[in-house]
Parts: C-alpha cells; structure tokens; sequence
C-alpha cells in the first residue's frame, strides 16, 4: 500500500537551523497493517506522516501509495488517498456549522462539485447510525454547532469525517494527546474498531508507550529521522510498555557514546 524508498529531507538547508529531518528512510507497509509510531521528539515521526500527505516534498526518495508514484504530487492531488486526524481536536472541522452541516462536508469530499440538495434524509440517518456506534449520544444533536462539543466528542466526529469515504490510508498524529483519559480510551476504541472494520491502512504516530504496545499490528520507532526498530505481529504483541522504555533508553544512551 505505501513504499518510501530512500526518502530525505532536511529543513533549513545551509542555513544555521538546517535539520535533517528524515535520513534515507525505507518502509514498506502493507495493505491493512496497524502501525503505530513512535520515537522522541524530532526523531521523524510526523515529518513521516507529513512527507506521505505531501505537505512538502522531499530532497530525494520516492512515496508510493496503492501502486501510484505520488512522490511529485502536492498535498491537494495526494487528499484522495488520505483520511488524516490531528493532535488538536479543533482542526479539521468548523465551529460555527452544525455536526450534520460538518458531515455532509467531509460527505461531498473528492465528489464533483455541482448544485444537490444539502443533506438527505436517507443521508442524515445513515450518518446518524454511525455516530451512535461511538456511543456520545450525538445522534440525536445533529443540528448542534460542533463548536459546542467537548474536546472528545468534537475529535470522534474528526475521527468519522476522515474516514466516511474509507480512505486508502488514515493518518493519525498523536489524535488522542490533548483528550482526558476517558475520552482518548473512547476514541482509541473507535479507532482500532473502524480500521478493523474497512481494513484501512494506518499510521498512528504516539508518545504513549502503551498505545503503541496495545493497538496496532506494527511498531516502528523513528530516530534521528530514521527507521530504528520495526516490529511486527508475534513479536509485537510480546511486548510491554517497559520493554519499549527500556528499548528507548538504549538506543539514546549507545548514540550518546
């Protein structure tokens, strides 16, 4: 599904802030596979996420998506692979519209533009079943301004507009980091439960060393924009938080000599 062969960039070339954000890195990731990202800060891992959505283009190296080379695609052309979830549960999704206004938007994505009718009502007790699997009780506040939601709720909306149209890949950048507890145990459920059921393609990048033992069917650990560890399957699921810890402080005590 994704190939990123020799993929580089580095930020601020020739000048004093120059950062080599991502080094030559390759990854291959199967179609369906779970993969959950992590790595301390600046080590690559939403350069990564950006570099497959396109928000820049990279300094040598090819991305691969579904058999397609989109490695001099902007971000726009790239949008019809992609569903993508942000830290900030208040990106991706307008304020001031209603829940139902919001859906039909992410509803009418990638469609040709002509003049329909705004949201049926075959339309709007479909979208209404697949909110009530988050279990929020939102389906009955279809004409509430999302701008009124609590951080989780908004966030498990952001998570149904990004994937309505069963994207290729879905993107997630530490989705769940700015919720309480609770709610990122919700959307984490959700998460794992719609990936599962339309087999998508997924990166999740974390910080949660938990997480990233507990959902997904691979592990990758970036580091000084590389690929350092790759993990998958039996070996994976054998691991624990503290294994992860221990392998985190290694790896950063063997570059410091």
């Amino acid at each position: 599904m994704i190939s990123i062969s020799k993929f580089s960039k580095t930020f601020g070339r020739g000048t004093p802030n120059e950062v080599a954000a991502l080094n030559s890195v390759d990854i291959d990731i199967k179609t369906a596979e779970f993969v959950s990202l992590i790595g301390s800060n600046g080590s690559g891992k939403s350069t990564l996420l950006n570099a497959i959505a396109g928000s820049f283009l990279g300094d040598a190296g090819k991305i691969i998506i579904d058999n397609v080379d989109v490695t001099s695609w902007q971000e726009y052309k790239r949008a019809k692979f992609l569903g993508r979830v942000f830290q900030n549960p208040y990106l991706g999704t307008a304020s001031s519209m209603t829940i139902a206004e919001n859906l039909q938007l992410a509803y009418l994505r990638g469609q040709p533009k002509q003049f329909r009718i705004g949201l049926t009502q075959h339309q709007r007790k479909h979208l209404q079943e697949r909110i009530a699997e988050f279990g929020m009780g939102l389906e009955n506040r279809m004409d509430t301004p999302i701008g009124l939601l609590s951080g989780g709720q908004r966030q498990a909306l952001t998570l149904l507009m990004a994937t309505l149209h069963r994207p290729k890949i879905l993107l997630l950048d530490e989705h769940t980091a700015a919720l309480d507890p609770a709610s990122a145990e919700q959307v984490l459920y959700m998460t794992e439960k719609i990936i599962a059921i339309y087999g998508l393609t997924a990166l999740m990048v974390t910080h949660s060393m938990e997480q990233a033992v507990g959902f997904g069917n691979r592990l990758i650990m970036m580091n000084q924009g590389k690929v350092a560890w790759d993990v998958s399957n039996d070996e994976k699921y054998c691991l624990t938080a503290d294994d992860l810890v221990t392998k985190f402080r290694d790896m950063h005590v063997q570059i410091s000599l």
